[in-house]
């Protein structure tokens, strides 16, 4: 059954305390646990993560300003997420968010993502997207989608897909795979969080396609994109394509190579086989 009045408010009409009274169950510091009294038993693994959220630990330390379940999902209006008018519908979340990140919504309405979700097209992410909607971490939470040796996976489930990369890009191909097989990807499957990931050149929240002269990989801007991490970069440096696939290198000279050592790999382990079986036969 869903709850009334006094399921939230607790006690009975008599009792009652004011909800700016610390120890009132819809106080900011219990509203969480006031929710989960109903929702821990029928979405504990949905709304429960929200205990490990950066929002519910902020609150646990005092920061009573944190996200809680009202501020996103209301106090009494509570709607489906399903309904267009609910706070936490696809087409409104940014707007829930920005009450709170403000400057996060000014960059994410500039964006590509916004340009085509604020359409309808669900492939396109809004903040839960990319953040996760009760489990939010913080970008330096190892735990975080959005943490630096988790970005490209968590790109890479839109970007990587078959599906949505035919209907959104004009020339459709793993993108996401390539930055994963470039040296780049290779350095971070290794651990290296100072390696750059999709983030890095992109953007975080106002990410642009490549001919918008505002979007940080527009061949105007690239030099100040790729300086951050290789200050000086020259133009050659940057003319080289980004999304390259080691296993496809996109200069013959790094072929060669590859071909060279390949060569040299199995003549030395070869060589080093067939004179300890030579070594063995004379003993």
């Amino acid at each position: 059954p869903a709850p009334l009045c006094l399921a939230c408010h607790g006690g009975d009409a008599h009792t009652l305390v004011k909800i700016k009274d610390p120890a009132a169950p819809t106080a900011r510091a219990h509203t969480a646990q006031t929710c989960l009294n109903c929702h821990q038993t029928r979405q504990p693994i949905v709304v429960g993560t929200y205990l490990d959220s950066v929002h519910s630990l902020a609150v646990s330390r005092g920061k009573t300003k944190a996200a809680i379940c009202t501020d996103c999902h209301g106090g009494h209006g509570i709607d489906h997420s399903n309904l267009p008018k609910s706070s936490v519908n696809r087409k409104t979340v940014p707007e829930t968010c920005g009450k709170c990140h403000a400057k996060e919504l000014e960059e994410y309405r500039l964006s590509y993502h916004w340009a085509r979700a604020s359409k309808g097209f669900v492939e396109s992410p809004v903040c839960t997207g990319c953040h996760g909607e009760h489990n939010i971490r913080s970008p330096a939470d190892a735990k975080s989608a959005t943490f630096a040796g988790n970005v490209t996976k968590t790109c890479s489930g839109c970007h990587a897909s078959e599906r949505i990369t035919a209907k959104f890009l004009s020339a459709p191909g793993k993108r996401a795979d390539f930055e994963i097989e470039s040296f780049h990807g290779v350095s971070s499957t290794k651990g290296d969080v100072r390696v750059a990931n999709c983030a890095s050149c992109h953007g975080h929240h106002s990410i642009l396609p490549r001919g918008d002269p505002r979007s940080s990989i527009h061949p105007a801007n690239l030099g100040r994109t790729c300086g951050v991490c290789h200050p000086g970069a020259e133009t050659r440096f940057i003319s080289e394509r980004i999304h390259t696939n080691v296993k496809q290198p996109s200069h013959w000279i790094v072929a060669l190579v590859r071909q060279v050592y390949y060569w040299l790999i199995g003549l030395t382990i070869g060589g080093m086989v067939l004179h300890n079986l030579l070594d063995l036969r004379f003993k």
